[in-house]
């Protein structure tokens, strides 16, 4: 990341109470003795990102029953190549419409795709109640599926793939399995498991999971408390109306269980493909044990990392994006792509 050095901030935000502070730095000793040896950058103070060009969003039925929303580059943009991103835990597809403009701007063309259980494939599914249910496995094959055909439609450009919290575990299950799948891999607030919350505030929704495991629990709270070190960005979660504000304690579970086999998924990516991870030092939704885990694992010859400071776990599916981060990513796609470009027809 030859160009990222100029984005490092030198001093933490104003206004910020001690305990935050205290958790800013111990987030920025964790990652920075984590990743001695990487190539590491620690994002302090935004920095203006300019944005030219407009987007057409596309609904488009290229996975079924999974669904998937195109943002495309103005014509007159050079195509520089494909980002197939996936959400993270009660967002969906939409979620990254503000990165797909930035990228659009870049002449990235941005496929986003829905997971089992949420968005569309929750809010727009009629008939079977499974059929709404949150299912990893079946997103994994969503996934590979979307590339795929992505793969066909654009030759010659290189695909990346963006996930963010269990949209990362859900891309790198993927991209393991599937060697030749991507060019290249972005990990967005990776994890292994769970931050281990406020007792005083799970144990009672705990008590009624044990239970009711198919009765859906408010996680609303959660993602007010947790979600984000910018109160903004909550807020927009709990106010869509596309994202799951309730999930059940099965899918609970199976959240947690397919967070766990991120290390091991890990392991199997190609060592000779690019993957760039991206985390906020005040994550309190995942643990960051676990993703020092992942990133041991990962034994690929050109692993970079990107630690924010003072940032938390939602970073890329919001509207209130860190321009610094943008900047960063969108430097790493840069590098890594080719110069080339073709025109849009469009996903078969």
């Amino acid at each position: 990341m030859s160009n990222a050095s100029s984005l490092i901030g030198s001093f933490p935000p104003k206004k910020r109470d001690f305990a935050r502070m205290v958790r800013d730095r111990a987030g920025d000793l964790f990652f920075g003795g984590l990743t001695t040896g990487l190539a590491t950058v620690i994002l302090g103070l935004d920095i203006g990102v300019t944005v030219g060009a407009a987007i057409a969003d596309l609904a488009t039925g290229g996975v079924e029953p999974g669904r998937s929303t195109v943002f495309v580059p103005e014509p007159n943009v050079a195509r520089r190549g494909v980002v197939v991103t996936a959400h993270g835990t009660t967002q969906h597809a939409g979620s990254f419409k503000k990165l797909a403009e930035h990228l659009n701007s870049r002449g990235y063309v941005v496929v986003s795709m829905d997971l089992r259980g949420h968005g569309r494939n929750y809010h727009g599914v009629r008939g079977k109640k499974s059929e709404r249910e949150v299912n990893y496995e079946k997103s994994v094959k969503d996934l590979i599926r979307t590339c795929r055909m992505v793969r066909a439609d654009f030759p010659g450009l290189p695909i990346y793939c963006v996930g963010e919290s269990v949209g990362a575990s859900v891309a790198t299950k993927a991209v393991a399995s599937k060697p030749g799948l991507v060019d290249g891999i972005v990990l967005c607030s990776t994890g292994a498991r769970p931050y281990i919350f406020n007792p005083l505030l799970v144990v009672p929704d705990f008590v009624k999971g044990i239970f009711q495991l198919d009765e859906p629990i408010d996680v609303s709270r959660y993602i007010d408390r947790y979600s984000s070190d910018d109160r903004r960005v909550s807020n927009e979660m709990i106010a869509d109306p596309l994202s799951r504000i309730s999930l059940t304690p099965r899918e609970l579970l199976r959240t947690a269980w397919f967070l766990g086999s991120t290390p091991s998924s890990a392991r199997k990516i190609d060592p000779a493909i690019p993957v760039l991870l991206v985390q906020g030092s005040i994550d309190n939704l995942v643990a960051k044990h676990g993703m020092g885990e992942i990133l041991r694992n990962l034994k690929s010859s050109k692993k970079e990392m990107v630690v924010l400071h003072g940032a938390g776990h939602v970073l890329l599916g919001t509207s209130y994006l860190k321009p610094a981060l943008v900047e960063a990513l969108i430097t790493w796609l840069d590098t890594h792509s080719a110069r080339t470009g073709v025109p849009f027809e469009g996903l078969r």
